[in-house]
Protein backbone atom coordinates (compact mmCIF):
# COMPACT_ATOMS: atom_id res chain seq x y z
CA UNK A 1 0.00 0.00 0.00
CA UNK A 2 1.09 3.42 -1.23
CA UNK A 3 0.98 6.51 1.69
CA UNK A 4 1.89 9.60 1.98
CA UNK A 5 1.98 12.28 -1.36
CA UNK A 6 2.10 9.57 -4.27
CA UNK A 7 -1.06 7.94 -2.58
CA UNK A 8 -3.22 11.18 -2.87
CA UNK A 9 -1.37 11.99 -6.65
CA UNK A 10 -2.68 8.08 -7.47
CA UNK A 11 -6.27 8.70 -5.60
CA UNK A 12 -6.57 12.12 -7.70
CA UNK A 13 -5.03 10.77 -10.98
CA UNK A 14 -7.77 7.41 -10.61
CA UNK A 15 -10.45 9.73 -10.27
CA UNK A 16 -9.74 11.99 -13.06
CA UNK A 17 -9.48 8.64 -15.51
CA UNK A 18 -12.98 7.87 -14.13
CA UNK A 19 -14.09 11.34 -15.16
CA UNK A 20 -12.62 11.36 -18.87
CA UNK A 21 -13.43 7.81 -19.57
CA UNK A 22 -16.51 6.09 -20.45
CA UNK A 23 -17.89 4.64 -17.67
CA UNK A 24 -20.21 2.14 -18.65
CA UNK A 25 -22.57 0.65 -21.27
CA UNK A 26 -24.99 2.41 -22.78
CA UNK A 27 -25.93 6.30 -23.75
CA UNK A 28 -24.46 8.58 -20.57
CA UNK A 29 -26.85 11.67 -19.48
CA UNK A 30 -26.03 14.56 -17.56
CA UNK A 31 -26.41 14.09 -13.51
CA UNK A 32 -29.59 15.84 -12.91
CA UNK A 33 -29.60 14.93 -8.88
CA UNK A 34 -31.95 13.17 -6.39
CA UNK A 35 -33.19 16.48 -4.26
CA UNK A 36 -36.66 14.85 -2.89
CA UNK A 37 -39.99 15.95 -4.19
CA UNK A 38 -43.07 16.28 -2.14
CA UNK A 39 -45.61 13.52 -3.73
CA UNK A 40 -47.34 15.02 -6.76
CA UNK A 41 -44.89 17.76 -6.82
CA UNK A 42 -43.53 19.04 -10.33
CA UNK A 43 -39.68 18.67 -10.73
CA UNK A 44 -38.51 22.38 -11.32
CA UNK A 45 -36.74 21.69 -15.26
CA UNK A 46 -37.75 18.28 -17.96
CA UNK A 47 -35.77 15.63 -17.33
CA UNK A 48 -33.03 15.59 -19.86
CA UNK A 49 -34.18 12.33 -20.90
CA UNK A 50 -37.23 9.22 -21.59
CA UNK A 51 -37.86 7.63 -19.51
CA UNK A 52 -35.92 9.42 -17.13
CA UNK A 53 -32.86 8.79 -15.71
CA UNK A 54 -32.16 10.81 -13.11
CA UNK A 55 -33.98 14.18 -11.62
CA UNK A 56 -35.64 15.23 -8.29
CA UNK A 57 -38.79 12.69 -7.10
CA UNK A 58 -40.77 11.49 -5.08
CA UNK A 59 -39.35 8.73 -2.91
CA UNK A 60 -41.81 6.22 -4.27
CA UNK A 61 -41.04 2.74 -4.26
CA UNK A 62 -41.88 -0.15 -6.98
CA UNK A 63 -44.09 -2.72 -5.13
CA UNK A 64 -44.44 -5.08 -8.19
CA UNK A 65 -43.24 -5.17 -11.89
CA UNK A 66 -44.59 -6.04 -15.14
CA UNK A 67 -46.46 -2.54 -14.30
CA UNK A 68 -46.22 1.17 -15.71
CA UNK A 69 -44.34 3.24 -13.70
CA UNK A 70 -44.58 6.83 -12.40
CA UNK A 71 -41.26 9.10 -13.59
CA UNK A 72 -41.02 8.97 -9.18
CA UNK A 73 -41.13 5.26 -9.14
CA UNK A 74 -38.61 5.09 -11.86
CA UNK A 75 -36.35 7.51 -10.29
CA UNK A 76 -36.49 5.87 -6.72
CA UNK A 77 -35.55 2.19 -7.88
CA UNK A 78 -32.72 3.77 -10.46
CA UNK A 79 -30.79 5.75 -7.47
CA UNK A 80 -30.98 2.77 -5.30
CA UNK A 81 -29.40 0.96 -8.13
CA UNK A 82 -32.13 -1.07 -9.58
CA UNK A 83 -32.09 -1.28 -13.64
CA UNK A 84 -35.23 -1.10 -15.29
CA UNK A 85 -36.50 -2.73 -18.61
CA UNK A 86 -38.83 -0.60 -20.37
CA UNK A 87 -41.28 -2.48 -22.94
CA UNK A 88 -44.08 -0.99 -25.03
CA UNK A 89 -46.15 -4.13 -25.08
CA UNK A 90 -49.32 -5.28 -22.96
CA UNK A 91 -46.96 -7.95 -21.61
CA UNK A 92 -43.46 -8.31 -21.82
CA UNK A 93 -41.72 -9.85 -24.56
CA UNK A 94 -40.26 -13.14 -25.20
CA UNK A 95 -36.80 -13.70 -23.75
CA UNK A 96 -37.31 -10.34 -21.15
CA UNK A 97 -38.35 -12.53 -18.08
CA UNK A 98 -35.90 -14.72 -18.71
CA UNK A 99 -32.80 -12.01 -18.87
CA UNK A 100 -34.67 -10.34 -15.74
CA UNK A 101 -34.46 -13.73 -13.89
CA UNK A 102 -30.60 -14.42 -14.86
CA UNK A 103 -29.19 -11.15 -13.76
CA UNK A 104 -30.61 -10.61 -10.63
CA UNK A 105 -33.65 -13.59 -10.00
CA UNK A 106 -37.87 -13.00 -10.15
CA UNK A 107 -38.71 -9.93 -8.58
CA UNK A 108 -39.03 -8.81 -4.72
CA UNK A 109 -40.00 -5.53 -3.61
CA UNK A 110 -37.08 -6.48 -0.74
CA UNK A 111 -34.55 -6.39 -3.31
CA UNK A 112 -35.70 -3.59 -5.07
CA UNK A 113 -35.87 -1.40 -1.73
CA UNK A 114 -32.09 -2.93 -1.74
CA UNK A 115 -30.96 -1.70 -5.34
CA UNK A 116 -30.85 -5.29 -6.71
CA UNK A 117 -33.51 -5.59 -8.93
CA UNK A 118 -34.10 -6.10 -12.43
CA UNK A 119 -37.68 -4.48 -12.83
CA UNK A 120 -39.83 -5.11 -16.40
CA UNK A 121 -41.86 -2.31 -16.68
CA UNK A 122 -44.60 -1.16 -19.02
CA UNK A 123 -43.99 2.01 -21.03
CA UNK A 124 -45.98 2.86 -23.56
CA UNK A 125 -44.45 4.32 -26.66
CA UNK A 126 -41.52 2.11 -26.16
CA UNK A 127 -40.04 0.72 -29.73
CA UNK A 128 -38.10 -2.63 -28.66
CA UNK A 129 -37.11 -2.72 -24.76
CA UNK A 130 -35.08 0.11 -23.11
CA UNK A 131 -32.81 -0.89 -20.24
CA UNK A 132 -32.31 2.22 -17.75
CA UNK A 133 -30.06 2.75 -14.69
CA UNK A 134 -28.90 5.70 -12.87
CA UNK A 135 -27.72 8.53 -16.14
CA UNK A 136 -27.38 5.79 -18.01
CA UNK A 137 -30.23 3.72 -21.28
CA UNK A 138 -29.32 1.28 -23.33
CA UNK A 139 -32.04 1.00 -26.53
CA UNK A 140 -32.43 -2.44 -28.22
CA UNK A 141 -34.73 -4.09 -31.07
CA UNK A 142 -35.63 -6.81 -29.30
CA UNK A 143 -34.96 -8.57 -25.53
CA UNK A 144 -32.56 -11.20 -27.37
CA UNK A 145 -30.19 -8.46 -28.11
CA UNK A 146 -26.46 -8.81 -25.87
CA UNK A 147 -26.52 -5.21 -24.84
CA UNK A 148 -29.34 -5.50 -22.88
CA UNK A 149 -27.20 -8.45 -20.69
CA UNK A 150 -24.28 -6.35 -20.28
CA UNK A 151 -25.87 -3.27 -19.28
CA UNK A 152 -28.21 -5.03 -16.32
CA UNK A 153 -24.99 -7.15 -15.35
CA UNK A 154 -22.68 -3.49 -15.65
CA UNK A 155 -25.12 -1.20 -13.78
CA UNK A 156 -27.10 -3.49 -11.44
CA UNK A 157 -26.33 -1.97 -7.86
CA UNK A 158 -24.71 1.06 -8.78
CA UNK A 159 -27.31 3.82 -7.94
CA UNK A 160 -26.99 7.81 -7.20
CA UNK A 161 -24.24 7.16 -4.52
CA UNK A 162 -22.05 4.94 -6.54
Amino acid sequence: MVSGPSATVEACAAIARRRLLPDGPGIAYADQGSAPLAPGQQPPRPYNSSPPTSGPHARVPVARDRRELTDSQILTALAAGNVILFYGTSAPPPGLAALADRVAGPFDPQLAAAGQAVILARRPGTRGVTAAAWRHLQPAPSAGNPALGAFADFWLGRGSGQ
